[in-house]
């Protein structure tokens, strides 16, 4: 359902551009609708399944309304939150209330469900492997990262930051896709023994990740303030984000021959 109401956004283009043009505002909306409807539902709420699904294998009880108030906060967040992508155009100020009003609801589900884990942590702890707590971790990290990131946006000289330096933008969207999904599905294939998770291949991706996410700030906040810029950046650039595919190449390679 998600996949398909995010559509909206590509096949709405067409008629954009054949109409209004690319220089439309219009032409942009579509393409941050269709963005975020991917990344802060979809993603996001795939990941939260699966999440859900590890809470009942170790036999955490989620009290049915407690969840009920999870699932109409997130749901409700989510979509009010798309006007967070709406900033930049100067909008009527109900649009910076409804923008304002779907981070709160975020905010709010995401302290209950965090509240939810930290009570729950030593029975986490004692159900899963040592590994894949430590991915579990880093993951809650990243997902608080990002929201913070996204709370950040509710506030108009952010977002129009954002808007302004694309650096900034592309670093939110590794840092949700490479970083908290990725990451996640690593976990969850491992802990499930889909496949077969090497803690150096998994910590080569993470190095190939982490540096990568500095270097893309660095350039966003040199652009923003105005800071020095070395010359071999987009070489080191090259070089770090190369350790990502050769580490997924490596848990394929293994999981390869673990199958002959």
């Amino acid at each position: 359902m998600v996949l398909v109401f995010s559509s909206i956004g590509p096949w709405a283009l067409g008629a954009i551009m054949s109409t209004l043009g690319k220089t439309s505002i219009w032409y942009k909306l579509s393409i941050y609708f269709y963005l975020h409807f991917q990344y802060n539902a979809w993603f996001l709420l795939g990941i939260l399944g699966v999440v859900f699904y590890l809470f009942q294998k170790l036999k955490l009880t989620y009290q049915p309304r407690d969840f009920k108030r999870f699932f109409y906060l997130l749901n409700s967040g989510v979509i009010l939150s798309f006007f967070l992508s709406t900033y930049w155009t100067n909008p009527p100020i109900v649009f910076y209330l409804l923008g304002g009003l779907g981070v709160i609801l975020l905010l709010f589900a995401f302290y209950q469900l965090f509240a939810f884990i930290l009570r729950n942590k030593y029975q986490l702890k004692a159900g899963l492997s040592s590994f894949n707590y430590q991915i579990l971790k880093i993951t809650g990290i990243l997902l608080v990262g990002k929201i913070f990131m996204q709370s950040l946006t509710a506030m108009p000289f952010f977002a129009d930051l954002a808007f302004e330096n694309l650096d900034f933008v592309i670093g939110y969207l590794h840092w949700v896709f490479l970083g908290f999904v990725s990451l996640a599905l690593f976990g969850f294939l491992n802990w499930l023994k889909l496949i077969r998770l090497s803690k150096k291949a998994f910590y080569l991706y993470l190095s190939g990740f982490v540096i990568s996410e500095i270097l893309i700030f660095y350039k966003g906040f040199v652009l923003w303030l105005g800071l020095p810029f070395f010359s071999s950046y987009f070489m080191i650039l090259v070089l770090v984000s190369a350790l990502i595919p050769i580490a997924v190449g490596w848990i394929i390679g293994l999981n390869l021959r673990k199958n002959e």
